[in-house]
């Protein structure tokens, strides 16, 4: 049975689970087996958490995030932590989240990012949302 996002192209016994590890960003990946001759899109996708730390508060970094999320495809949320840092729940194609990653190392031009941790993540969003600080 397909969910509204999946596609298929010709018919396809499902695939099998070959590999399941974690990428060097902490990603899950699966690797899959298709018969020969069948194609099948696959969405996939990763979730990850960020912990940003520096001087990310006050100088639109959370907004400036969601602008760039917006813009890359990815969804999930953002908001400032009591402790100074920034959270962010990132999800999208493994591309889209690469590219978030890297913008939140660099961060808008009033911020000093100091560093970037990354963790799994998780979650089901529809678009990309600032959250209250927390």
């Amino acid at each position: 049975m397909l969910g509204s996002r999946d596609q298929e192209i010709g018919c396809l016994d499902p695939p099998r689970p070959r590999k399941i590890g974690l990428s060097a960003t902490g990603a899950v990946c699966i690797s899959i087996a298709l018969r020969p001759g069948t194609a099948h899109v696959l969405m996939d996708e990763i979730a990850l958490r960020l912990e940003i730390r520096g001087l990310v508060q006050g100088v639109g970094y959370r907004w400036s995030m969601v602008e760039e999320a917006r813009r890359q495809g990815v969804r999930g949320w953002v908001r400032n932590r009591h402790d100074g840092t920034v959270e962010a729940t990132v999800i999208g194609s493994p591309e889209a989240v690469d590219r978030i990653v890297a913008w939140a190392r660099r961060g808008p031009r009033s911020s000093v990012v100091e560093a970037v941790d990354v963790f799994a993540g998780e979650g089901a969003f529809d678009s990309f949302d600032p959250r209250p600080t927390e």
